[in-house]
């Protein structure tokens, strides 16, 4: 005995198909629009005078393209703020790599904007211990603004560091 008539099993196959194909579609669009990735990355630390504006998911790129996301934004000293972004692992952060702080839009949203500058490309290497130990013998690299800097120190550090 059948539980299903013939055209009642061809309609149950033809909706099956249409959601599968509709969830693979919407599925698709998703991580193009939010322009998700799920590659491996790297995690980086950068000190700025003046991190106005940044917040934690904020976006970080290379010539406009986003290449990764803030994660954590920190005072240090009273005076500086350090912040944590990870950067998809393909992208090469070197010595000679700059960052700065610019205006996303006309409504002051921000993100951090990597570029090669002329100087030593020695890349950048995740250091294995906690970030407060390493924190002190990474490798510095130079760090810029997009605002004019608010206290005596002409340019701000940054530090690798690994996730923890």
């Amino acid at each position: 005995m059948k539980l299903l008539d013939a055209k009642t099993s061809a309609d149950l196959v033809k909706l099956l198909v249409f959601i599968v194909v509709t969830t693979l579609a919407t599925s698709l669009l998703v991580v193009m629009v939010g322009n998700l990735t799920f590659g491996a990355s790297k995690a980086y630390k950068a000190e700025f005078v003046d991190a106005t504006g940044v917040v934690k998911g904020d976006d970080v790129r290379v010539a406009g393209v986003k290449v990764g996301s803030v994660t954590d934004i920190e005072i240090v000293d009273r005076s500086r703020a350090l912040v944590s972004f990870d950067v998809d692992s393909d992208v090469e952060v070197n010595l000679a790599t700059h960052a700065a702080i610019r205006y996303r839009n006309l409504v002051g949203q921000r993100y951090i904007s990597l570029s090669q500058q002329v100087g030593d490309t020695t890349p950048l290497e995740a250091p294995t211990r906690s970030s407060r130990s390493s924190r002190a013998r990474a490798a510095r690299w130079r760090a810029c603004w997009a605002t004019p800097p608010r206290s005596p120190r002409p340019w701000p550090t940054a530090t690798t560091s690994s996730a923890t």
